[in-house]
């Protein structure tokens, strides 16, 4: 191999190396201490440069935090930009009933309108907020697209009902969701026009995951299904063990605390939990760890907890005093204390 071509390699790589990776959020100051916890923990465990794309609206749903957020992103050398969208394209969108009067009702559709809103951008990772990132997420940026391709995501948890009900061949959780932005405005896709063309055509499609949905169908047979550790939908239920979700034993890249279950709640059963107030830890929120050890406390005086998908244990004052295995033939088993007092 000649020495000219061992340099352009090198150069390439390079180069590589060089590019950010191109991350974006939207969140408003309710979130925005979560916000910086998703962004710490993919900051640490990242092997490139950052550029995040914060999606804001006018007037701003970041007020307060927005000079600690920034102090923090470059804290780490990562890079920062805000973006403002125009809330009259979400006109007649519908909105989350406990969300009806508030000026943030329209972030969950942010997501929808990325290639018009950064037209220099290739590429981007758009992440939910309730997030940590425990592995490198250059590794997720880098994953090439086939040619009918344009976005990638993990299965949610609830997809074969889901997917039923809209009629799509897949179904994603949109919380990550790497977008190839070049190809949607090659392809002329306008994703926002797209929106407005089912909500008025097939609304009774549409369940209440309504921004979720949309993505799904505009983007139906285009997606490229990633393994669960890009979106491991963390929730603590035996369901969660069995779909591999809270399995500790698989790789878990991205964990995503769904639904009801987020870590900085007393009903958190995620054995994930920890790793939130980890990364807390390191923003400008920190003194909010005092309540992981409230959460502790809780537990350790009482707490129903599974351990896998057939097993769940009642912890009083740190001891696992019951535990219910579910055996073959759906039969299950009580223990206390170790020893077996019912089965049926």
């Amino acid at each position: 191999m000649t020495r000219p071509f061992l340099n352009i390699i090198r150069n390439c790589a390079q180069i590589t190396m060089k590019n950010p990776i191109n991350i974006c959020l939207s969140f408003d100051e309710k979130y925005a201490q979560h916000a910086a916890v998703t962004m710490v923990s993919l900051m640490k465990n990242c092997s490139r440069n950052i550029h995040f794309y914060i999606i804001d609206s006018e007037p701003s749903g970041i007020t307060e935090s927005r000079s600690k957020i920034v102090k923090l992103v470059e804290m780490y050398g990562a890079k920062i930009s805000f973006r403002t969208i125009d809330l009259s394209v979400f006109k007649g969108f519908p909105v989350w009933k406990p969300m009806q009067d508030s000026p943030n009702k329209y972030v969950p559709y942010y997501r929808l309108c990325l290639a018009d809103l950064l037209p220099e951008i290739e590429r981007i990772i758009y992440l939910d907020t309730d997030i940590v990132v425990q592995g490198d997420i250059a590794k997720l940026y880098d994953l090439e697209f086939a040619k009918d391709q344009f976005i990638a995501g993990v299965n949610d948890m609830d997809s074969e009902e889901l997917k039923e009900k809209i009629s799509t061949s897949a179904y994603i959780n949109s919380g990550v969701i790497l977008f190839d932005l070049a190809t949607i405005r090659r392809i002329k896709l306008n994703v926002v026009e797209e929106s407005i063309k089912i909500l008025q055509n097939f609304r009774e499609r549409i369940s209440l995951n309504i921004d979720q949905d949309l993505i799904n169908i505009i983007f139906n047979d285009h997606i490229r299904l990633l393994d669960i550790s890009w979106n491991a939908q963390s929730v603590g239920t035996p369901r969660g063990f069995k779909l591999g979700y809270d399995d500790k034993s698989i790789e878990k890249n991205i964990i995503h605390f769904i639904a009801s279950h987020k870590p900085w709640m007393f009903n958190c059963k995620s054995g994930y939990q920890h790793l939130y107030f980890r990364y807390l830890s390191y923003t400008p929120w920190k003194l909010k760890c005092i309540k992981y050890l409230f959460i502790k406390i809780k537990k350790f005086i009482f707490e129903k907890k599974n351990v896998s998908a057939t097993q769940k244990i009642i912890v009083v004052f740190g001891l696992p005093l019951l535990k219910r295995s579910i055996e073959d033939k759906n039969k299950k088993v009580y223990r206390f204390l170790g020893f077996k007092v019912y089965e049926y």
